[in-house]
Parts: structure tokens; C-alpha cells; sequence
């Protein structure tokens, strides 16, 4: 078996796992979240097989305030922090759990994250490169309704 690909982010270690048994995510999940419930089945079980698994322990950062990225993330398990600033000064925005997306609007914007995201637990992300993320929000009008309410309400709790 290939050993997972690794990468370093910030000041964590993120293990990056193309060979996840990609059977275990089904496309009913990914209709849980409110983002990709208009999505036909066909389109979940593409962003499935064009997703990247990234599996991460606690503690671990997935997305780095100012740090542009060119992904957003579909949390499969676990729970997730969102915060600004350092951890002195540290303000939580949110915690994001299963069927929730996550950078969005910096891979939309293409503009560095304005908080930083940590895994509370053992988790696991689905990772949608912002080229196939393209590609699904020309494509479904609906999806990218939901995208827009998703950042407006963000926005306004921010």
C-alpha cells in the first residue's frame, strides 16, 4: 500500500491519505449539509471521487488565518474551532461540525482566510480543489444560492 502524502500547514502536520476507502463517504452524507443538498446524486458522487481525504488528529490546523489556500472542506467527522487571532489573544467564532463547509468563501474570493481552523477531535475532511469547486457552482445554480446565504449569514455573525 502507498504511504499517504504529507504536508506541512502553519505549525501542523497534516496527513493527506489518497487511499481512504472512498466506499466509507456516501454520497448521503455529503446531502446532509445544507451547501450540497441540491446536488443530484451523480454530482456528490463526483465531488467524492474528485475529493482529496485529508485526516487530521486533535489539535491540528486544517486552514491558517491570512494564509491564502486554493481548497475549501466538507467536514465528513469531527468537530472543527474557528478563530481569530493569536492564542493569547484568541476570539472562537464558531465550532463546525459533520455536513459543514469550511473556507468557502476564501476559495470562492480567492483571498487569504480571515480565521484560523483547528480540529477539536480526530477528524476527517473532504478536500474539493477550487478548480472542481468551480466547476460545481457554474454548474448548479442552486449550489451556489446556498453558497451565498452560507457567507451571508458567516458574515453577519463575524
Amino acid at each position: 500500500m502507498a504511504t499517504p502524502q504529507s504536508r506541512f500547514s502553519g505549525s501542523t502536520f497534516l496527513r493527506f491519505d489518497a487511499h481512504m476507502d472512498q466506499n466509507t463517504l456516501k454520497p448521503e452524507i455529503l446531502q446532509q449539509s445544507v451547501f450540497l443538498s441540491s446536488l443530484p446524486a451523480e454530482q456528490l458522487d463526483w465531488l467524492v471521487q474528485n475529493g482529496e481525504w485529508v485526516a487530521l488528529e486533535e489539535g491540528q490546523v486544517l486552514i491558517t488565518e491570512n494564509i491564502l489556500q486554493d481548497a475549501f472542506y466538507i467536514i465528513v467527522e469531527g468537530e472543527f474551532e474557528i478563530a481569530r487571532g493569536s492564542d493569547q489573544e484568541k476570539v472562537v467564532l464558531a465550532v463546525q461540525g459533520s455536513g459543514q463547509i469550511l473556507g468557502e468563501m476564501s476559495a470562492i474570493a480567492q483571498v487569504p482566510p480571515t480565521a484560523t481552523v483547528r480540529s477539536l477531535c480526530s477528524s476527517r475532511v473532504l478536500k474539493i480543489k477550487r478548480q472542481a469547486f468551480n466547476q460545481l457552482i457554474l454548474s448548479n445554480p442552486g449550489t451556489a444560492m446556498e453558497l451565498v446565504r452560507t457567507a451571508m449569514v458567516r458574515l453577519r455573525n463575524t
